[in-house]
């Protein structure tokens, strides 16, 4: 089995498909994409600690062009010999040309890389891929579409302790929008303020994303920064969860957590379609739409 994976959240649920088929198998090859982020780095350390099947090669633009080059033939070579092909984000340049050259004859499965896959997967369906994901909903929509040939597998996290002992009032899980341009700092500043408050605990989640320039004024508002070294899902499930409310924007780990948490509300903030700076907003509303059809609340931002 060849993995090629680009963040810690699929490699973490790369590590779930493995367990979940056959628990540990030996020999397995992981490609991780270097993108130059520390928090990335030390994510995936983390993740690692104990997965000694896993033959591990760190793919970085920044080697240079003859070890790129060795990388790439390695690649290629592992990929003629395995049976199956693990991928996470369709969208990625080298996914998709995974998907579309190699889905006929091997076996591809695409690990679970967010809320983009609930409208996405309509792009690959030509495409024989398993498609292993936290959106149930997904595999209602497939089997409704006669015309396409993928397979889904349901991906299931464990479920998070409260710990009521701790009090929080307020948990905002971060998001990496501003830095991609989708929003104006300043107005995602403000949507900070108006769900921070004096008198309570208010914590914020960041993606580690998130510029350290935005971070630093997002604790000069008042909140209490924590830079998790998981995936969210898994710090929670290793750390236990607040018991709080729960906000972020539209969020695939907001709707994760909403599974995961018992007793606690969550809700998702909708700036408003004037408020983006990119002009398609279908993607992002269907988004909305499945965080509301998964009972989180949904929040205009005036």
């Amino acid at each position: 089995m060849i993995a090629y994976i680009e963040s810690s959240y699929q490699l973490k649920n790369f590590i779930r498909y493995c367990n979940e088929i056959s628990g540990k198998k030996k020999n397995i090859k992981v490609y991780l994409r270097i993108n130059g982020s520390s928090e990335q780095c030390k994510q995936y350390d983390n993740i690692l600690i104990g997965r000694d099947e896993f033959l591990v090669k760190r793919v970085n633009l920044s080697d240079g062009f003859f070890e790129n080059f060795k990388v790439f033939f390695c690649f290629i070579y592992d990929i003629m010999r395995c049976k199956t092909l693990v991928v996470g984000d369709a969208r990625s340049f080298v996914s998709s040309k995974i998907i579309k050259n190699f889905s006929f004859f091997k076996k591809i499965v695409l690990v679970d890389d967010g809320l983009y896959l609930y409208s996405y997967w309509r792009k690959i369906k030509k495409y024989k891929v398993t498609l292993y994901s936290s959106l149930y909903q997904i595999e209602f929509d497939i089997s409704k579409d006669k015309n396409n040939s993928l397979s889904f597998q349901y991906m299931q996290f464990d479920k998070v302790k409260v710990n009521y002992a701790e009090e929080v009032g307020i948990c905002f899980i971060g998001s990496k929008v501003v830095e991609i341009g989708y929003l104006n700092e300043e107005f995602y500043l403000s949507i900070l303020r108006s769900k921070y408050c004096n008198n309570i605990k208010c914590l914020y989640f960041a993606h580690r994303g998130e510029a350290p320039e935005k971070l630093k004024k997002v604790s000069e508002i008042g909140y209490i920064l924590i830079k998790p070294d998981l995936p969210l899902e898994d710090y929670f499930i290793i750390n236990g969860a607040p018991k709080a409310e729960y906000f972020s924007l539209y969020s695939t780990a907001l709707y994760n957590l909403s599974v995961m948490i018992p007793d606690v509300k969550f809700s998702c903030i909708d700036p408003g379609q004037a408020s983006w700076l990119l002009g398609d907003l279908e993607a992002i509303y269907e988004c909305y739409d499945l965080l509301e059809k998964n009972g989180i609340s949904r929040i205009y931002q005036d």
